[in-house]
Order: C-alpha cells, then sequence, then structure tokens
C-alpha cells in the first residue's frame, strides 16, 4: 500500500513539473502573440488613417466678408489709361447646349483688357464680353476671348513672356522691374506664380504627346542606348507652340 502511494506521488510529482514548463511556454508564446497583435493594430490604424477623408464635405461658412475693410482704401491693379482698339465679342447660340438654341436673354456684359506683346510696345486691346443666359442649359453663356486662356485677365503672350523669363531663372523681382520697365504694368509674385502654372496645365496634354513621341522615336532608333535613355517622369510641363516651329520646357518644381 505504501509503495503504491508514493508511485501516485511521484507521478503527480511529473504531471505538476510538465504542466508548469508547459504553462511558462504558454506565457512566453502569448507574449509574442500580444506584441504582433499590438504591432498590427498600429499599421492598420494608419492605413484607414490614410484611406479616411478628413476634409469637410460641407463648405465652411466665411467669417471675414472679402473686400476692403470699412474706411479703408481698397486696392486693385489700375487700368491701362490708353486702349489703342475696343473690340466688343458676342455670340447668338448657346456652345453647351446641343440644340444650340439661338434664342439667349442679353445679360450685363464684363470688360477684360488684354494686353499683347509686339516687340518693346505693347497695345492695350480692351475686350467688352456680352454675357448671356441660356434657359436650356440654365446657365450665363459668354464667347471666348482671342490669345486669352479662360478665365485669365493677361493675353496669352503676355503670361508665355512671363514663363519663358521664369525659364531663364529671373526672380520675381527682377521680372516685376522688367514689365514696370517695358510696359509700365506693375505685376505681382503672386501673378507671375498664377501665369506659369495656368499655362502648364493649358498645355501639359500637348506636351505630354510630345513626350510621349520623342520617347519613342528614341527607343526605335538604332542609335539608342542606355546611357542616352529617357526616363519617364512626371515633370510641371509647359508647351509653347508657334506656327512653323515648336519649342518644349521643362519648369523645375523648385522655380
Amino acid at each position: 500500500m505504501m509503495q503504491l502511494e508514493q508511485r501516485d506521488y511521484s507521478q503527480l510529482f511529473g504531471e505538476l513539473e510538465y504542466y508548469r514548463n508547459r504553462c511558462s511556454e504558454l506565457e512566453v508564446e502569448n507574449k509574442r502573440l500580444r506584441e504582433e497583435l499590438q504591432s498590427l493594430k498600429a499599421t492598420l490604424s494608419a492605413v484607414v488613417a490614410k484611406s479616411i477623408d478628413v476634409k469637410p464635405t460641407v463648405k465652411r461658412k466665411r467669417s471675414k466678408k472679402p473686400g476692403r475693410k470699412k474706411g479703408h482704401v481698397g486696392k486693385s491693379r489700375k487700368r491701362p489709361e490708353h486702349i489703342d482698339a475696343r473690340v466688343t465679342i458676342d455670340q447668338t447660340s448657346c456652345s453647351i447646349y446641343v440644340a444650340r438654341v439661338p434664342c439667349l436673354q442679353s445679360l450685363q456684359a464684363r470688360t477684360a483688357a488684354s494686353l499683347q506683346i509686339s516687340y518693346l510696345q505693347g497695345p492695350w486691346l480692351e475686350y467688352t464680353v456680352k454675357r448671356r443666359y441660356c434657359s436650356s442649359c440654365k446657365r450665363q453663356v459668354s464667347p471666348p476671348v482671342p490669345g486669352v486662356l479662360p478665365n485669365e485677365v493677361f493675353g496669352l503672350r503676355l503670361m508665355l513672356l512671363i514663363v519663358s523669363l521664369k525659364l531663364l531663372g529671373l526672380s520675381y523681382e527682377k521680372i516685376s522691374g522688367h514689365f514696370q520697365l517695358l510696359f509700365n504694368l506693375n505685376i505681382t509674385d503672386a501673378a507671375i506664380n498664377h501665369a506659369v502654372m495656368k499655362v502648364a496645365e493649358a498645355f501639359d496634354p500637348r506636351y505630354n504627346q510630345l513626350v510621349e513621341t520623342t520617347c519613342r522615336k528614341r527607343r526605335t532608333s538604332p542609335e539608342a542606348t542606355k546611357q542616352v535613355a529617357y526616363k519617364r517622369q512626371e515633370p510641371l510641363a509647359v508647351g509653347v507652340c508657334g506656327k512653323a516651329w515648336t519649342v518644349v520646357y521643362e519648369v523645375d518644381r523648385s522655380r
């Protein structure tokens, strides 16, 4: 009887030691799994945070009224003192509606002044653009101003001149000084940056087409090597297209 009890105790002690070792192993594995879970939570939170649009969908109301303050003098670009020519632009049909309804209601016209570059003398052309209302489209329609990008104040030639001077590496102060000296035109740094961005946006499709054509010709040419191969990137592109020739520029984003 004593031998049987001693054998049972030894068996129980052996099982207890086994379960103790097993418990320590499970504790180590549990700690490792907790660390992995915390790292996965952090990664998942970052991914979910990137996918969430934090911008408000509702347009925020402006607490400050636009324009000059009460009692302060307003500041705006001065209109040219001398106008070389005045042109009235009007359209009798809607360019948006498919049926092109000929009957449009006349609205108040707007005036746009465009500076056309001609050597060192820049004639000022004043365009009176008549606005009309199309009952089919439920919107205002107006004809485009010749030689001017949509909703722009300066002419395309003037904007291309700004881009050319910026491509030459001139600073904002030097470009403003040149325009003040040559055309008696006060142009700000924001207007220079706006002109470069708008010209880049207008000519970007044409520039991409020219780049694709050039890269294709270069790849199919037998003289093409790995040293002179093109690297496809997405620079801020400006294409200046003339009548009998085409010049392509790349504007560095650091400028």
